[in-house]
């Protein structure tokens, strides 16, 4: 399994950013006025500034989203902190494009996508394990991406691809280090690891049988669970490539 929805990158990162920081009060009115178009457009400004724009870029975003806002909502505006997030999370989606260039990482956009990842990891692994897979993933993609997160159009779907190739190469590392004990969660996040190796294009009741053969078979051969280092490593690859030509034979069985 891919972790297609875990995470959107480039400029609806940071437009999630509108939605999770400060807002104008728990119940949002706004009636247009010189006045409270100059609060209005410093609070924008102040994201702006929060997320690492530059000083043209925080006025480009700034004027954009009060621009849009007013558009959208020429009489004004009376709305929960909820809905006015997801107000401004669109507006700043359709703003951000405008923006050119690299926001450089800082604590609040690094604390968001790590949060962001830890809660949209399945519920049922264990803590250490989504920790080792946040940590894993954000230390790759940051390796990758030293200066900050792209917010240029051309550049959004490739780190996206990036970032989501480099959760399913720690989720895979997470369950290669071996099974100490066959629980529900266990068996759950080794089923990610088996899922990352099949062929994208391969019918999901065929995934689901080669998941029951292979499961069952390496549950067979190791009741009490099993770990992987350097010493057995070579012996335990052999194995999996040995059932997973097995299972895949069954799983093409009708």
């Amino acid at each position: 399994m891919k972790f297609k929805s875990v995470l959107v990158f480039g400029i609806f990162v940071l437009a999630s950013l509108f939605y999770s920081q400060k807002s104008l009060g728990q119940d949002v009115v706004i009636k247009w006025s010189p006045s409270m178009d100059k609060y209005v457009l410093g609070y924008y400004t102040l994201m702006a500034k929060e997320i690492g724009l530059s000083s043209s870029e925080v006025t480009s975003i700034s004027n954009c989203m009060l621009a849009k806002l007013k558009a959208q909502f020429p009489n004004g505006l009376s709305t929960s902190k909820e809905k006015f997030g997801d107000i401004n999370k669109k507006i700043a989606g359709e703003c951000l494009p405008n923006i050119k260039g690299v926001v450089p990482w800082n604590l609040s956009n690094e604390k968001y996508v790590k949060d962001r990842l830890l809660n949209d990891l399945p519920k049922n692994i264990s803590e250490e394990t989504k920790a080792f897979i946040t940590a894993c993933a954000f230390s790759r993609y940051k390796a990758k991406y030293p200066n900050g997160i792209s917010v240029s159009t051309q550049n959004i779907e490739e780190q996206k691809s990036d970032f989501l190739s480099m959760i399913n190469i720690c989720v895979a590392e997470a369950n290669y280090m071996g099974i100490p004990s066959w629980s529900e969660k266990n068996i759950s996040l080794f089923k990610l690891f088996l899922l990352e190796q099949l062929p994208k294009d391969m019918a999901g009741a065929k995934k689901d049988k080669y998941m029951i053969c292979f499961i069952q078979k390496l549950k067979n051969k190791y009741p009490n669970g099993f770990s992987i280092d350097n010493k057995n490593r070579l012996e335990f690859e052999s194995l999996f490539k040995n059932l997973d030509e097995t299972c895949i034979t069954e799983s093409n069985k009708g």
